[in-house]
């Protein structure tokens, strides 16, 4: 996972429904990650997050986003709900941020229930029993199998990338 990034997307999620009147649900953020993560893996051939995703009853999960919420200044928790904390340094891209948009005017004023439907609705979700994996996601938004599994080595290989950079 890319924990700034992550956190900045889970943020903004957290900032649009604010400005609503709503409170999101943990539950409610997994799954507008999850189709903010596969939109981006159409439009932009890359995961927004970097997350890595388990499948659990109401469909994929975050496998980090309980530790991202609980260790962030960003995010508040109240009554199962999460707010707004403090408000982070730097911006994502003007790319990342028209995904996020698009993912909250489709899916943001859905209850759990319909997104949790909505995600059963899937290629990587009908193969769940090898786990939620990218290569499902890339053939659910269109790639065919071979460059799905190609561009899954690729993006492994820059995450692994990412991921020492971080511990420098």
């Amino acid at each position: 996972m890319q924990r700034v990034r992550s956190e900045r997307a889970a943020l903004v999620l957290v900032q649009k429904a604010a400005t609503t009147g709503r409170h999101l649900s943990l539950g409610e953020i997994n799954k507008l990650m999850y189709f903010a993560d596969k939109e981006s893996l159409g439009v932009a051939g890359r995961s927004l997050t970097g997350a890595r995703y388990g499948a659990e009853e109401n469909g994929p999960v975050v496998l980090e986003l309980d530790d991202l919420v609980h260790g962030s200044a960003a995010f508040r928790l109240e009554g199962g709900r999460v707010l707004p904390g403090a408000l982070l340094s730097g911006r994502l891209s003007r790319g990342d941020e028209a995904i996020l948009d698009s993912v909250w005017a489709k899916h943001g004023t859905r209850s759990f229930a319909e997104m949790s439907a909505f995600s059963h609705d899937s290629h990587e979700w009908r193969n769940r029993s090898k786990g939620i994996r990218l290569e499902d996601m890339l053939i659910d938004v269109g790639y065919r199998e071979d460059a799905a599994a190609e561009m899954t080595q690729e993006l492994r290989y820059n995450q692994d990338i990412h991921d020492e950079r971080a511990l420098e």
